[in-house]
Protein backbone atom coordinates (compact mmCIF):
# COMPACT_ATOMS: atom_id res chain seq x y z
CA UNK A 1 0.00 0.00 0.00
CA UNK A 2 2.81 2.40 0.86
CA UNK A 3 4.47 1.63 -2.48
CA UNK A 4 1.27 2.41 -4.35
CA UNK A 5 0.91 5.68 -2.44
CA UNK A 6 4.45 6.66 -3.35
CA UNK A 7 3.83 5.87 -6.99
CA UNK A 8 0.62 7.90 -7.02
CA UNK A 9 2.41 10.82 -5.38
CA UNK A 10 4.95 10.65 -8.20
CA UNK A 11 2.26 10.54 -10.86
CA UNK A 12 0.01 13.23 -9.40
CA UNK A 13 1.87 16.20 -10.92
CA UNK A 14 1.81 14.51 -14.33
CA UNK A 15 -1.90 13.79 -14.11
CA UNK A 16 -2.57 17.33 -12.91
CA UNK A 17 -0.65 18.83 -15.80
CA UNK A 18 -2.42 16.71 -18.38
CA UNK A 19 -5.96 17.12 -17.04
CA UNK A 20 -6.21 20.65 -15.58
CA UNK A 21 -6.51 24.10 -17.09
CA UNK A 22 -9.02 25.79 -19.31
CA UNK A 23 -8.49 26.42 -22.99
CA UNK A 24 -6.12 29.22 -23.92
CA UNK A 25 -7.78 32.48 -24.93
CA UNK A 26 -4.70 33.65 -26.84
CA UNK A 27 -1.58 31.78 -27.89
CA UNK A 28 0.95 33.19 -30.33
CA UNK A 29 4.04 31.05 -30.82
CA UNK A 30 5.03 32.85 -34.04
CA UNK A 31 4.89 29.68 -36.08
CA UNK A 32 4.52 29.59 -39.86
CA UNK A 33 5.29 33.18 -40.84
CA UNK A 34 7.55 34.33 -43.66
CA UNK A 35 11.01 35.52 -42.67
CA UNK A 36 11.26 39.31 -42.73
CA UNK A 37 8.85 41.96 -41.58
CA UNK A 38 5.75 40.81 -39.72
CA UNK A 39 3.94 44.01 -40.62
CA UNK A 40 1.20 43.19 -43.10
CA UNK A 41 1.39 39.43 -42.64
CA UNK A 42 -1.89 37.72 -41.81
CA UNK A 43 -2.07 36.16 -38.38
CA UNK A 44 -1.22 32.50 -38.95
CA UNK A 45 -3.78 29.75 -38.49
CA UNK A 46 -1.53 28.24 -35.80
CA UNK A 47 -2.26 31.23 -33.57
CA UNK A 48 -5.21 31.19 -31.18
CA UNK A 49 -7.43 34.13 -30.21
CA UNK A 50 -6.03 36.79 -32.53
CA UNK A 51 -6.98 37.54 -36.12
CA UNK A 52 -6.52 39.85 -39.09
CA UNK A 53 -3.11 41.07 -40.18
CA UNK A 54 -0.29 42.46 -38.09
CA UNK A 55 0.06 46.23 -38.15
CA UNK A 56 2.69 48.53 -36.68
CA UNK A 57 6.30 49.16 -37.63
CA UNK A 58 9.77 47.69 -37.43
CA UNK A 59 9.00 44.19 -36.15
CA UNK A 60 10.45 41.16 -37.91
CA UNK A 61 9.77 37.43 -37.85
CA UNK A 62 12.75 35.40 -36.68
CA UNK A 63 12.38 31.70 -37.59
CA UNK A 64 14.39 30.86 -34.46
CA UNK A 65 12.37 30.96 -31.25
CA UNK A 66 13.62 31.69 -27.76
CA UNK A 67 14.81 28.59 -25.90
CA UNK A 68 14.04 28.02 -22.23
CA UNK A 69 15.57 24.83 -20.91
CA UNK A 70 13.56 21.71 -21.67
CA UNK A 71 10.27 23.56 -21.90
CA UNK A 72 8.18 23.24 -25.02
CA UNK A 73 8.30 26.15 -27.46
CA UNK A 74 7.34 26.05 -31.11
CA UNK A 75 7.84 28.20 -34.17
CA UNK A 76 9.97 31.32 -34.27
CA UNK A 77 9.77 34.66 -32.46
CA UNK A 78 8.96 38.34 -32.97
CA UNK A 79 11.97 40.63 -32.93
CA UNK A 80 12.07 44.41 -33.00
CA UNK A 81 14.76 46.08 -35.04
CA UNK A 82 16.89 48.95 -33.78
CA UNK A 83 14.45 51.76 -34.53
CA UNK A 84 13.51 54.20 -31.78
CA UNK A 85 9.88 53.10 -31.78
CA UNK A 86 8.57 49.72 -32.87
CA UNK A 87 5.15 48.14 -32.48
CA UNK A 88 3.30 45.00 -33.50
CA UNK A 89 -0.47 44.75 -33.15
CA UNK A 90 -3.14 42.15 -33.94
CA UNK A 91 -6.85 42.20 -33.14
CA UNK A 92 -8.38 39.93 -30.53
CA UNK A 93 -10.38 37.40 -32.57
CA UNK A 94 -14.16 37.75 -32.89
CA UNK A 95 -15.97 36.00 -30.06
CA UNK A 96 -12.92 35.89 -27.78
CA UNK A 97 -13.61 37.43 -24.38
CA UNK A 98 -13.22 36.86 -20.65
CA UNK A 99 -14.21 38.47 -17.38
CA UNK A 100 -12.94 38.04 -13.84
CA UNK A 101 -9.30 37.00 -13.46
CA UNK A 102 -6.99 37.15 -16.47
CA UNK A 103 -3.44 35.81 -16.75
CA UNK A 104 -0.69 36.50 -19.29
CA UNK A 105 2.63 34.72 -19.77
CA UNK A 106 5.42 35.16 -22.33
CA UNK A 107 9.13 34.77 -22.99
CA UNK A 108 11.28 37.82 -23.65
CA UNK A 109 14.93 38.65 -24.21
CA UNK A 110 16.73 41.95 -24.81
CA UNK A 111 20.01 42.41 -26.64
CA UNK A 112 20.66 45.40 -24.37
CA UNK A 113 18.63 47.10 -21.68
CA UNK A 114 17.01 50.50 -21.99
CA UNK A 115 13.88 52.33 -23.07
CA UNK A 116 10.42 50.90 -22.50
CA UNK A 117 9.42 47.37 -23.57
CA UNK A 118 5.71 46.55 -23.21
CA UNK A 119 3.15 43.84 -23.98
CA UNK A 120 -0.40 45.17 -23.86
CA UNK A 121 -4.06 44.32 -24.27
CA UNK A 122 -4.89 47.63 -25.96
CA UNK A 123 -4.42 50.36 -23.34
CA UNK A 124 -6.35 48.46 -20.68
CA UNK A 125 -4.10 45.72 -19.33
CA UNK A 126 -0.38 46.25 -19.70
CA UNK A 127 2.91 44.61 -18.73
CA UNK A 128 6.42 45.96 -19.13
CA UNK A 129 9.45 43.72 -18.69
CA UNK A 130 11.62 46.85 -19.05
CA UNK A 131 10.67 50.42 -18.04
CA UNK A 132 13.52 52.85 -18.63
CA UNK A 133 11.93 55.50 -16.45
CA UNK A 134 11.92 53.07 -13.54
CA UNK A 135 15.61 52.10 -13.66
CA UNK A 136 14.78 49.45 -16.28
CA UNK A 137 12.67 47.44 -13.83
CA UNK A 138 9.55 45.54 -14.79
CA UNK A 139 6.02 46.81 -14.23
CA UNK A 140 2.30 46.12 -14.60
CA UNK A 141 -0.74 48.36 -14.96
CA UNK A 142 -4.43 48.71 -15.69
CA UNK A 143 -3.69 51.74 -17.86
CA UNK A 144 -0.79 53.36 -19.67
CA UNK A 145 -0.09 55.97 -17.01
CA UNK A 146 -0.40 53.73 -13.97
CA UNK A 147 2.52 51.31 -13.89
CA UNK A 148 3.68 49.86 -10.59
CA UNK A 149 7.24 48.61 -10.81
CA UNK A 150 9.10 45.78 -9.15
CA UNK A 151 11.60 45.45 -6.40
CA UNK A 152 14.90 43.80 -7.29
CA UNK A 153 17.31 44.29 -10.16
CA UNK A 154 16.72 45.19 -13.77
CA UNK A 155 16.72 42.25 -16.16
CA UNK A 156 20.03 41.34 -17.77
CA UNK A 157 20.79 41.66 -21.46
CA UNK A 158 20.95 38.56 -23.67
CA UNK A 159 19.06 36.49 -21.10
CA UNK A 160 15.66 34.87 -21.62
CA UNK A 161 13.03 35.36 -18.94
CA UNK A 162 9.42 34.28 -18.47
CA UNK A 163 6.99 36.96 -17.37
CA UNK A 164 3.69 36.16 -15.67
CA UNK A 165 1.01 38.77 -14.98
CA UNK A 166 -2.41 38.58 -13.34
CA UNK A 167 -5.33 41.03 -13.23
CA UNK A 168 -8.60 40.62 -11.31
CA UNK A 169 -12.11 42.01 -11.87
CA UNK A 170 -11.56 42.35 -15.61
CA UNK A 171 -14.79 43.57 -17.23
CA UNK A 172 -16.25 44.98 -14.01
CA UNK A 173 -16.65 48.61 -12.99
CA UNK A 174 -13.92 49.13 -10.41
CA UNK A 175 -14.36 51.13 -7.22
CA UNK A 176 -12.65 51.53 -3.83
CA UNK A 177 -14.99 48.87 -2.48
CA UNK A 178 -14.42 46.52 -5.41
CA UNK A 179 -10.97 47.22 -6.88
CA UNK A 180 -8.97 45.35 -9.44
CA UNK A 181 -5.61 44.00 -8.34
CA UNK A 182 -2.58 43.27 -10.52
CA UNK A 183 0.56 41.28 -9.83
CA UNK A 184 3.48 40.04 -11.89
CA UNK A 185 6.55 37.84 -11.60
CA UNK A 186 9.69 37.54 -13.75
CA UNK A 187 11.64 34.27 -13.63
CA UNK A 188 14.84 33.11 -15.27
CA UNK A 189 15.29 29.54 -16.48
CA UNK A 190 16.58 28.06 -13.20
CA UNK A 191 13.87 29.83 -11.21
CA UNK A 192 11.20 28.52 -13.55
CA UNK A 193 12.52 24.98 -12.97
CA UNK A 194 12.10 25.47 -9.21
CA UNK A 195 8.60 26.83 -9.78
CA UNK A 196 7.78 23.70 -11.79
CA UNK A 197 9.13 21.38 -9.09
CA UNK A 198 6.94 23.20 -6.56
CA UNK A 199 3.86 22.33 -8.61
CA UNK A 200 3.30 25.58 -10.56
CA UNK A 201 1.29 27.14 -7.72
CA UNK A 202 0.45 30.81 -7.29
CA UNK A 203 1.26 30.50 -3.58
CA UNK A 204 4.86 29.64 -4.49
CA UNK A 205 5.17 32.82 -6.55
CA UNK A 206 3.58 34.98 -3.86
CA UNK A 207 5.87 33.61 -1.14
CA UNK A 208 9.10 33.66 -3.18
CA UNK A 209 11.81 36.16 -2.29
CA UNK A 210 13.24 38.47 -4.93
CA UNK A 211 16.76 37.62 -6.03
CA UNK A 212 18.89 35.66 -8.46
CA UNK A 213 18.85 32.33 -6.60
CA UNK A 214 17.16 29.31 -8.13
CA UNK A 215 14.53 29.27 -5.37
CA UNK A 216 13.71 32.97 -5.81
CA UNK A 217 12.06 35.08 -8.51
CA UNK A 218 13.98 37.70 -10.42
CA UNK A 219 11.32 40.40 -10.01
CA UNK A 220 7.81 40.72 -8.55
CA UNK A 221 5.43 43.16 -6.89
CA UNK A 222 5.69 42.87 -3.14
CA UNK A 223 2.04 43.89 -2.86
CA UNK A 224 -0.68 44.17 -5.52
CA UNK A 225 -1.36 47.22 -7.63
CA UNK A 226 -4.95 48.23 -6.81
CA UNK A 227 -7.06 49.99 -9.43
CA UNK A 228 -10.17 51.67 -7.96
CA UNK A 229 -11.82 53.24 -10.99
CA UNK A 230 -12.61 52.47 -14.62
CA UNK A 231 -13.65 49.33 -16.49
CA UNK A 232 -10.94 47.28 -18.19
CA UNK A 233 -12.05 44.82 -20.84
CA UNK A 234 -10.75 41.76 -22.59
CA UNK A 235 -12.89 41.14 -25.66
CA UNK A 236 -12.88 41.35 -29.45
CA UNK A 237 -12.91 45.17 -29.41
CA UNK A 238 -9.32 45.03 -28.09
CA UNK A 239 -5.94 44.15 -29.54
CA UNK A 240 -2.74 42.44 -28.51
CA UNK A 241 0.29 44.66 -29.02
CA UNK A 242 4.03 44.62 -28.46
CA UNK A 243 5.82 47.97 -28.11
CA UNK A 244 9.44 49.00 -27.84
CA UNK A 245 9.99 52.73 -27.19
CA UNK A 246 13.27 54.66 -27.04
CA UNK A 247 15.36 51.52 -27.22
CA UNK A 248 18.01 51.08 -29.89
CA UNK A 249 18.49 47.37 -29.28
CA UNK A 250 16.63 44.33 -30.50
CA UNK A 251 13.90 42.98 -28.22
CA UNK A 252 12.52 39.48 -28.76
CA UNK A 253 9.13 38.06 -27.70
CA UNK A 254 7.89 34.49 -27.89
CA UNK A 255 5.14 32.14 -26.65
CA UNK A 256 2.59 34.80 -25.69
CA UNK A 257 -0.32 33.22 -23.82
CA UNK A 258 -3.47 34.67 -22.24
CA UNK A 259 -5.91 32.61 -20.19
CA UNK A 260 -8.15 32.57 -17.14
CA UNK A 261 -5.93 30.37 -14.95
CA UNK A 262 -2.24 30.35 -14.12
CA UNK A 263 -1.81 26.91 -15.70
CA UNK A 264 -3.20 28.22 -18.99
CA UNK A 265 -0.24 30.53 -19.58
CA UNK A 266 2.68 28.35 -18.46
CA UNK A 267 5.27 26.50 -20.51
CA UNK A 268 5.26 22.79 -19.75
CA UNK A 269 7.74 20.00 -20.36
CA UNK A 270 7.00 17.11 -22.70
CA UNK A 271 4.99 14.72 -20.53
CA UNK A 272 2.91 11.64 -21.34
CA UNK A 273 -0.77 12.15 -21.99
CA UNK A 274 -2.98 11.05 -19.07
CA UNK A 275 -3.91 7.67 -20.59
CA UNK A 276 -0.22 6.87 -21.00
CA UNK A 277 0.43 7.88 -17.40
CA UNK A 278 -2.10 5.37 -16.12
CA UNK A 279 -0.67 2.66 -18.38
CA UNK A 280 2.73 3.36 -16.84
CA UNK A 281 1.47 2.77 -13.29
CA UNK A 282 1.91 -1.07 -13.16
CA UNK A 283 5.49 -0.81 -14.43
CA UNK A 284 6.31 1.90 -11.91
CA UNK A 285 4.81 -0.13 -9.06
CA UNK A 286 6.73 -3.26 -10.11
CA UNK A 287 10.00 -1.35 -10.30
CA UNK A 288 9.46 0.15 -6.85
CA UNK A 289 8.64 -3.27 -5.33
CA UNK A 290 11.78 -4.86 -6.81
CA UNK A 291 13.85 -1.92 -5.57
CA UNK A 292 12.54 -2.35 -2.02
CA UNK A 293 13.28 -6.10 -2.14
CA UNK A 294 16.80 -5.44 -3.38
CA UNK A 295 17.43 -2.93 -0.59
CA UNK A 296 16.21 -5.42 2.03
CA UNK A 297 18.47 -8.10 0.59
Amino acid sequence: MRTAALALSFLAPLILCTESGAALLVHESFEGYSTGTLIGQAVHANATGISGSYSGSNFDYNPVGLSFGDYIVSGGSARSNTSQFTSLTASIAPGTSATGTLWMGYLFSNSSIGGNVRTNISNDLRTAPVLGGASNRAGVSYSEANYQTSSGSAVAANTTYFMIARWTNVGSALSPGSPGSALFWVLDEAQYESFALAGFTESYLVAADVGTGADEVFAKLGSPLYQTSGTYLFDDTKSLSLEVVNSFAAQTFDEIRIGTTLNDVLLTTAIPESRTVWLMLPAILTAMVWRRKALRA
